[in-house]
């Protein structure tokens, strides 16, 4: 009975250490954003696949999700020591260009940065498209599992 319990203990423990699945925010984030948000007859968005590691923009959404700028750059910190380098998945979504990084004139541009934990149940990612005298935000809330819980599209009102 005792082994019985041992064994059942172990396999339960393994179970939860290596059968939780690593949720990919960002490409959560993504999937959502251009399958609700843009336009699906829009031109083509070069689109940056790198997930950028930039501290989050100071915007009205983050104001209204009160992120400040001391919880963006710990993130920033964490994400750099932690986290590899991930890519966007594009699954052949024409409507996209890929780019590996920014030049002079690429409008619109678009970029992920990375996921902002704030605490256990609260994820955030930033979908941000540049336009030549514009940028928006897209603040997505998201839980654990990385379903978006709300989101807020936003206007850039941080210093040049």
């Amino acid at each position: 009975m005792k082994s019985k319990f041992s064994i059942s203990f172990i396999l339960i423990s393994f179970l939860s250490l290596f059968g939780q699945e690593n949720i990919n925010f960002e490409q959560k984030a993504f999937e959502f954003y251009k399958d609700s948000i843009i336009d699906k007859t829009s031109s083509k968005i070069n689109f940056v696949i790198k997930v950028q590691d930039y501290n989050y923009w100071e915007s009205d959404c983050t104001e209204k999700y009160t992120l400040k700028w001391q919880d963006t750059m710990f993130a920033l910190v964490e994400s750099k020591n932690n986290i590899k380098v991930k890519n966007i998945n594009l699954s052949n979504d024409n409507r996209f260009k890929k780019i590996k990084k920014f030049k002079k004139g690429d409008y619109p541009r678009t970029f992920v940065i990375s996921n902002l934990k704030r605490d256990e149940n609260q994820n955030f990612v930033t979908i941000v498209e540049t336009y030549k005298n514009e940028v928006i935000n897209y603040l997505f809330e998201m839980d654990i599992y990385g379903k978006v819980i709300n989101w807020c599209k936003g206007k850039w009102i941080g210093k040049n």
